[in-house]
């Protein structure tokens, strides 16, 4: 056994999720100039995978999309899933005033946004959500993905993450 196979066998089924969709997001940012469709992998309790794009254009569109997963996984099984997305973020230093003001610009209005690529992971049984995410550069020869960084979010919560149900989770990263 190889020292790469020996190393992917200790990590959890979850991680080894999230290195996958990673790997898929990663190639197909720096091969192509389209944006990236938001994207889940989810294993079922009989290890099998499935891929699911999800196209919406606007949040309507986006509340239909989690409804339908959220019973899609449901019929089939799912225990754990990765979401990967294309999205604008704003990095923040943590004493900035703007932090705490509820009426900020979401940052896909901020003019100080970047381009980043975001890949939650999640699994209820485990307790686990894991958040990376990437700046994503864009240069004259085509778009490269800066250095894979944890998301601090401790306790996060929100409609992305409960698409199995609720779940009593610990924080991981």
């Amino acid at each position: 056994m190889s020292q790469d196979a020996k190393q992917n066998d200790d990590l959890s089924p979850l991680l080894k999720l999230v290195d996958m969709s990673w790997k898929i997001a990663a190639s197909f940012i720096t091969n192509n100039k389209d944006e990236l469709m938001t994207q889940f992998i989810a294993e079922t309790r009989d290890g099998s995978l499935q891929f699911y794009s999800t196209p919406w254009g606007n949040e309507e569109e986006k509340v239909i999309v989690l409804d339908l997963l959220r019973k899609k996984f449901a019929e089939e099984g799912v225990v754990r899933y990765v979401l990967t997305s294309e999205v604008w973020r704003v990095r923040y230093a943590a004493d900035d005033a703007r932090l705490k003001d509820e009426d900020r610009p979401m940052p896909s209005q901020d003019p100080q946004r970047e381009s980043a690529l975001m890949v939650i992971g999640v699994d209820p049984a485990a307790g686990e959500v894991l958040h990376y995410g990437a700046s994503i550069i864009e240069g004259d020869d085509g778009r490269s993905l800066g250095e894979r960084q944890t998301e601090q979010r401790g306790q996060m919560g929100g409609r992305m993450i409960n698409l199995l149900g609720p779940f009593s989770q610990r924080t991981v990263n």
